[in-house]
């Protein structure tokens, strides 16, 4: 469970309705003011959605953190939340139910009841034969599951380790083609000494590098990957030698001031060591 389930739950049942990025919005609908239990409840699903602003301050106020940390780490956490959906992974609303992907790739709700979640209860139990056969169906769903996730990390290896990659890649200009291609880069992580003329509060549309490739399917792939699940993804090319090379990044409108704790952030999402560039001012 991730730190930031339990604040959605109790800002849910203070607030009774809250919105979650790209995902759709809760609503409490129970009589009861102080719990969210299983039927109280309601959903609607909306891929345009925005996190709820007062999310943001409740967790900034309960957490003590900055805003911006909070709100770069929950963008995150929502993003994660609809790769597991996609790949059929549910996500829990504690004491409440289940947020599921159904056949028509659209989320819907599941209260405890009718999602299948273990509960405790004083009715008689089901006769054996009736729990072996669900038990059973359970697992062959899970087999599944777990095939597919062990064929798409076997494809990940394939293209990372079977073939050769260079020891090292200097910093060379950005491919002129490239769509998303800048003027000028500053040097990674020189923020203070490389854009001296920018202050803290500056906002920049700043680079986090997370890959470097010689393979164009692998930086298409990928991108369009990070793309589908909402994130604000590109690449740009460059030459090494004569063989060309292909950056991966996702960029971010940051304030100069932000931008290491949001690189921290955007490197524990990808489980990845970023490179941050700045653009020089203008």
């Amino acid at each position: 469970m991730n730190r930031y389930d339990a604040y959605i739950t109790e800002y849910l049942i203070a607030n009774k309705e809250v919105d979650l990025e790209k995902i759709g919005s809760l609503k409490l609908t129970t009589d009861h003011p102080d719990s969210a239990e299983a039927g109280s409840v309601s959903f609607v699903y909306d891929r345009k959605i925005a996190t709820s602003p007062g999310l943001i301050d409740f967790i900034t106020e309960r957490s003590g953190k900055l805003r911006s940390l909070i709100e770069s780490d929950l963008e995150s956490h929502f993003t994660q939340v609809r790769e597991f959906l996609n790949i059929g992974k549910p996500f829990e609303v504690l004491n409440a139910g289940l947020i599921k992907c159904n056949v028509r790739q659209e989320y819907e709700f599941m209260p405890y009841p009718h999602s299948g979640k273990a509960q405790k209860s004083r009715s008689q139990p089901s006769k054996p034969t009736t729990r072996r056969r669900a038990g059973s169906g359970v697992q062959v769903l899970t087999f599944l599951i777990v095939l597919a996730i062990i064929g798409g990390l076997g494809w990940q290896a394939y293209v990372y380790y079977m073939k050769p990659k260079p020891a090292s890649v200097p910093t060379a200009e950005t491919d002129s083609t490239s769509t998303d291609s800048s003027a000028s880069i500053a040097t990674p992580d020189s923020v203070a000494t490389t854009n001296a003329t920018y202050g803290p509060n500056d906002s920049v549309d700043a680079r986090f590098i997370f890959e470097t490739t010689d393979l164009r399917l692998r930086a298409k792939t990928r991108t369009a990957q990070l793309i589908s699940f909402g994130n604000k993804a590109a690449y740009d090319s460059f030459m090494n030698g004569n063989k060309r090379f292909y950056s991966l990044f996702i960029y971010k409108k940051t304030r100069i001031a932000d931008t290491l704790a949001v690189k921290d952030s955007i490197q524990k999402f990808l489980q990845r060591n970023i490179r941050v560039e700045i653009p020089p001012k203008q």
